[in-house]
This record gives C-alpha cells, sequence and structure tokens, in this order.
C-alpha cells in the first residue's frame, strides 16, 4: 500500500511540475505583433495587431530585443536571436 500511495504521491507531483514548466513557457511567447501593410500606392503602413490574427504570407517587423511572435522566414535584415 506504501508503494502505491508514493507512486500516487510522485505522479501528482510530476504533473503539477510540467503544468508549471508549460505555464512559463506560454508566458515567453508575444502576445502582438508589428504588421507592415503595404497600400495601394505603395506605401508603407505599421500596426500592432494580436498575434492569434497573423495570417500566412504577412510581413512582420521584429525589432532588436523583441519577443518573436510566431515561427516563419526571414525576408531581410540579420539579427542574432536567442
Amino acid at each position: 500500500i506504501s508503494f502505491v500511495l508514493l507512486g500516487k504521491y510522485l505522479e501528482m507531483y510530476a504533473k503539477s511540475e510540467t503544468s508549471r514548466a508549460i505555464t512559463k513557457l506560454s508566458e515567453l511567447s508575444a502576445d502582438t505583433a508589428q504588421l507592415l501593410e503595404i497600400t495601394t500606392d505603395g506605401s508603407e503602413i505599421e500596426r500592432e495587431i494580436t498575434a492569434s490574427l497573423v495570417q500566412k504570407k504577412d510581413i512582420l517587423i521584429v525589432r532588436p530585443g523583441e519577443k518573436i511572435p510566431l515561427d516563419g522566414v526571414l525576408e531581410s535584415g540579420s539579427s542574432n536571436v536567442d
């Protein structure tokens, strides 16, 4: 009986640690993104949107020190990412 109780305790501890780690990981992601829109006359407009609204083929601007909101392809520029 004591081995079963010890096993259940260790299982609950592992689940709570995993939940805590997932919460910390989700806090690292950016909530917003800087969207670059090109108007019909060729001018560029930058606006902040919720990261969940980003669509395929959108062009985002990420400045040094900012969090990268999601995966993508680098169109231009260069930098280092941690």
